[in-house]
């Protein structure tokens, strides 16, 4: 498994009790109490670039290791089989008590898979999920309480009638829900060159509407925005206005 070399950015998760595992700046491992101290006997198990709070004061690293609270492996993990190399770009929990993990790789536990596959809490294949063989590249994934699946992909998937989109909803058991599929156009007022879009962060809101972060950009000017989709994924219209970090 060959996971992206952490750079000047950090990870950090917070568990129900309040003690925090963060990364620091070479990328090894920290633990923190609540009330901020740091964890003098918590021995960092290496390079991480992905952190999942777990019941029981566990913690999933990367998708393939399951620590303890003082930082030794878990002895009752069994390690996903993932191909290998597979870039693991990220790790979400699902309400049902299973883990998505994206990333670059076609395979999981020896069967086909399209950049998306679903883990028990044991890191085994998720029982009846299946992602859609249409999915390419994901550039940002959002989970909603009743385990439906928002993704955002780098290219667009096309259906039978002609349709096209980058926003994409899986059913719980990973088939595409065709009943929802609206266009990721470029927001309005764009101004910019030859602009472009690219979602990197999504999230669910209580409604079930979707929050997008995206990178614009064009000619020699980027932005962020921000936008919001009910929860038919089409555009809010009550969300007035684009935030824009320029």
């Amino acid at each position: 498994m060959d996971f992206p070399t952490p750079g000047p950015w950090f990870v950090f998760a917070e568990e129900s009790a309040g003690n925090v595992l963060a990364t620091g700046p070479d990328g090894q491992l920290h633990r923190f109490s609540a009330a901020g101290d740091q964890d003098p006997t918590f021995a960092s198990p290496g390079l991480v670039g992905s952190i999942l709070p777990l019941p029981g004061g566990k913690w999933l690293l990367d998708g393939t290791r399951r620590i303890l609270a003082d930082g030794r492996d878990d002895p009752t993990w069994l390690p996903p089989d993932l191909e290998s190399p597979a870039n693991l770009t990220e790790l979400v929990a699902t309400p049902d008590g299973g883990f998505l993990a994206v990333g670059d790789f076609h395979r999981f536990d020896g069967a086909a898979t399209s950049h998306l596959a679903k883990l028990t809490a044991a890191g085994r294949p998720f029982p009846g999920f299946v992602p859609d063989p249409r999915l390419g590249r994901i550039s940002a994934i959002a989970v909603a309480p009743d385990n439906a699946v928002t993704l955002a992909l780098t290219a667009a998937v096309t259906l039978a009638d002609g349709r096209s989109s980058k926003l994409v909803r899986l059913r719980p058991g990973g088939a595409l829900d065709e009943t929802l599929f609206p266009p990721l156009p470029t927001p309005p007022g764009t101004t910019l060159q030859s602009p472009g879009s690219i979602p990197v962060a999504m999230a669910c809101q209580a409604d079930g509407g979707i929050l997008i972060l995206r990178q614009e950009y064009g000619g020699e000017v980027n932005r962020w925005t921000v936008a919001r989709r009910l929860p038919d994924l089409t555009s809010d219209p009550s969300f007035n206005a684009i935030a824009d970090f320029g």
